[in-house]
């Protein structure tokens, strides 16, 4: 079940105007966001399935016992370093958000409710778009079952390397992953590509949720495959494109690859994952609000605050964003980690379920901004090339 659903069967509404977020305990906007007392989705989830979302600290052990020693918790000097290093600006520079936009176009064409036949011609496209990036990425699809129904994840694996890209094929398989060796760390960046509304049978356009955020994770698989295989960078670490199926029925896809990861002994190697779920929503639809006053949440848990922080601070170097950052996280496909023990980080539009056609037939291309998904994406292109480019 989603959120969304559990909303309307406690309260009788069906508005997803009315939905609120978890209020956050941390932020760096000058004047808080417009927030509704009256209604919690984090509190319904709690009460609907008698399960906290802020279980994850306690789970860390019994999955991954040896993870959190391998992060190093930078300090704000540290960061601003980080995100200084030499190729990181080239790679905020070269985003292609024309390239971007005709994507979510695309996706936006196509139902793409989880249980609907429309999803599987969007998992078709997509394969077929992360496979054009370059002939070195190697994508594949990855299926799981829900209730009798076959659903697919698309993963697209990057080596840090542009050697280990023809050495991977012969140094075998981990978990089906052509990793170069079986040491190899790696880092996460997905986003769910299915969706949903109040009619999915009928439409399901998700042009906001999530297009925006699926063609951001390609959009980033497009630069630093460029940055590995065209310019020979050597990165510190190989990264995982992942787009799920299952989303909004419950974090399916994302919890199988999340599963996925654990069942394959590989979880000392997983270092972080990044998720972009609805990045380019125009909250002025809604609060008349000029653009600089649009937010981008970043939300993860207390533990993980570094990585708050770093992706905070490379929000103010590159990019017009304020950024908002909440220590409750609940209802995307970072969950899936970090109940796992994994460090992750939700990037997404403040408030953003406040968004008047969240979950509607009507989230279509009209409300989809493109400067504001630029300035998420310079974002989060700076924080990952200061991840990947360094050895911390």
């Amino acid at each position: 079940a989603n959120l969304y659903t559990y909303y309307e069967c406690l309260t009788g509404t069906g508005s997803s105007s009315q939905h609120t977020a978890p209020v956050s305990t941390e932020t760096t906007a000058s004047t808080a966001r417009p927030d509704d007392s009256a209604s919690n989705l984090y509190l319904y989830y709690q009460c609907v399935t008698g399960v906290s979302t802020t279980k994850q600290a306690s789970q860390t052990s019994k999955h991954n016992p040896q993870q959190n020693k391998l992060q190093h918790k930078w300090t704000p000097k540290e960061c601003t370093q980080l995100l200084r290093q030499p190729h990181v600006s080239e790679w905020v520079d070269a985003l292609d958000m024309d390239r971007w936009f005709g994507n979510v176009e695309k996706l936006a064409q196509i139902n793409r409710y989880a249980l609907g036949r429309g999803i599987e011609t969007a998992r078709d496209l997509l394969v077929q778009i992360m496979s054009d990036i370059s002939p070195h990425l190697h994508v594949s699809v990855q299926e799981f079952q829900f209730r009798g129904t076959a659903m697919h994840n698309i993963v697209a694996y990057l080596p840090r390397a542009k050697h280990h890209a023809s050495s991977s094929a012969g140094a075998g398989a981990v978990g089906g992953l052509p990793m170069h060796t079986t040491d190899d760390s790696f880092i996460v960046v997905g986003g769910h590509y299915d969706s949903i509304s109040q009619n999915p049978t009928a439409a399901a356009p998700g042009a906001v949720d999530n297009a925006s955020g699926s063609a951001g994770v390609i959009e980033l698989a497009h630069i630093l495959s460029d940055a590995v295989f065209n310019q020979s960078l050597t990165l510190q670490h190989d990264v995982l494109f992942v787009l799920y199926s299952g989303e909004e029925l419950g974090m399916k896809g994302s919890d199988y690859h999340a599963s996925w990861i654990v069942q394959n002994w590989i979880t000392s190697r997983m270092r972080f994952m990044l998720n972009l779920d609805m990045i380019a929503w125009d909250a002025s639809h809604t609060y008349g609000k000029s653009f600089q006053d649009n937010a981008i949440l970043l939300e993860t848990m207390q533990q993980y605050a570094h990585f708050a922080e770093l992706f905070e601070r490379a929000a103010q170097l590159y990019s017009t964003l304020v950024t908002v950052t909440c220590f409750r996280p609940w209802g995307s496909d970072h969950m899936s980690y970090m109940d796992r023990g994994f460090p992750a980080l939700l990037t997404c539009n403040d408030q953003c379920i406040k968004y008047e056609h969240y979950h509607t037939v009507h989230d279509t291309m009209e409300y989809v901004n493109k400067e504001i998904a630029h300035q998420v994406l310079r974002m989060n292109a700076a924080g990952l090339a200061a991840l990947l480019l360094s050895n911390e």
